[in-house]
């Protein structure tokens, strides 16, 4: 006669490279999962809210989503107190950009409500520890190549349990897929060297996410020091303008974590500058480099509107148009007036600069800066 299925009639598991496959022993208590790894819990979690979110939009309950994050975030590790093994926040990390809505915004509820989890002292343990392993590992060849295995470690030291796997090491993709570098792999000493290179850097990129997300987030969890070396290392990543997912993801971070960052940056103008050039890119980068513009004009208003004055001066013939600098003023107007009001002055002068009929810029800019006096006389009646 069929039946309603058992906890025991189940065996949970995870796929890993080549098409192997790590099962866990059926558990009559049906909690098992939870009590195995860091890995397994933060994919069982992300995969049961972010369905759960995509099936609860559908039927139109706006609330539940909130809840079942609540369910898998806080009630159940009460539930099962020491016994529960948190996530893998490098795990939640590797899906920070996921192409997926639902799983991105999942990813990022999960490892925040982590976070908040941890007593400020657990916080700061972790990320010294990650930290820790990460310089070293760049800076002496000598010391083990930071992996998944390695970070799993740091998380299992400061209170995010892990369990190591056995007999083999696995690599932390960008994309949140383990890579197997077991005992029966390929020993062929060029495509180890170059597989180990990516992997290593795949799993470093990782580390500086989850330490800027802890710095954006929960300011306490950084030391002044590490706080220095990740502004640093989001910097270069900015700077260097490539167009991939780690740019995007050191553009967003440095936004919302700004405040934390800013005492660490010596260059804003120069920082403005490149975000103005990501703006001119492709999706999705242009559109966050355009919001971390207004976001740090908005909180520098002073040295926004000189460095886009200076923009606006220079030859046509430059990365980018004259043009764009006046759009990055005009989105800030719409968006933040309020922030512009101490210069306004240096506002009206920079914008109507644009027009001078003995310049160059006029005819390059003359529909763009029309549009902007316009928001202009809409936002601050008393220029008029």
């Amino acid at each position: 006669m069929l039946r309603p299925p058992f906890p025991a009639d189940f065996a949970f598991g995870l796929y890993g490279a080549g098409g192997n496959m790590s099962v866990l022993v059926p558990s009559n208590s049906g909690m098992g999962r939870w009590q195995c790894s860091s890995h397994m819990t933060a994919v069982l979690t992300l995969s049961a809210v972010s369905i759960a979110k995509a099936l609860l939009q559908l039927c139109d309950q706006k609330n539940a989503p909130s809840q079942i994050l609540s369910f898998y975030t806080v009630a159940l590790p009460e539930l099962l107190k020491a016994a529960y093994i948190d996530p893998s926040l490098t795990t939640l990390a590797s899906y920070w950009l996921d192409s997926v809505e639902d799983v991105m915004f999942s990813a990022r509820s999960i490892f925040v409500s982590t976070i908040n989890r941890l007593s400020p002292t657990l916080r700061r343990n972790f990320a010294q520890t990650l930290s820790n392993q990460l310089w070293k590992a760049k800076n002496n060849p000598s010391i083990p190549m930071l992996t998944a295995k390695n970070i799993q470690k740091s998380e299992s030291f400061n209170g995010l349990s892990a369990i190591e796997n056995q007999g083999s090491m696995n690599f932390l993709s960008s994309s949140g897929s383990i890579v197997n570098d077991s005992k029966h792999t390929n020993n062929n000493s060029s495509n180890n060297n170059n597989t180990d290179t990516t992997a290593y850097d795949k799993s470093r990129d990782t580390s500086i996410l989850v330490l800027g997300i802890m710095g954006a987030e929960k300011p306490d969890s950084l030391d002044e020091k590490l706080a220095q070396k990740v502004t640093i290392e989001l910097l270069k990543l900015i700077f260097k303008g490539s167009s991939n997912s780690m740019t995007v993801c050191a553009v967003e971070l440095l936004s919302r974590g700004f405040t934390t960052w800013k005492q660490h940056i010596k260059d804003i103008p120069r920082l403005l500058r490149a975000l103005l050039a990501l703006s001119l890119k492709g999706e999705p980068l242009s559109t966050t480099a355009s919001s971390a513009l207004t976001h740090i004009g908005s909180l520098e208003p002073k040295q926004f509107i000189t460095s886009m004055g200076n923009e606006m001066d220079r030859d046509a013939q430059t990365a980018q148009p004259p043009s764009s600098a006046i759009s990055a003023i005009g989105l800030l107007i719409k968006k933040e007036p309020v922030s512009l009001l101490p210069i306004l002055p240096r506002l009206v002068e920079t914008v109507v600069r644009s027009l001078d009929p003995h310049t160059p810029l006029r005819e390059l800019c003359m529909k763009v800066t029309t549009v902007v006096l316009y928001s202009m006389v809409q936002k601050y009646p008393m220029i008029s």
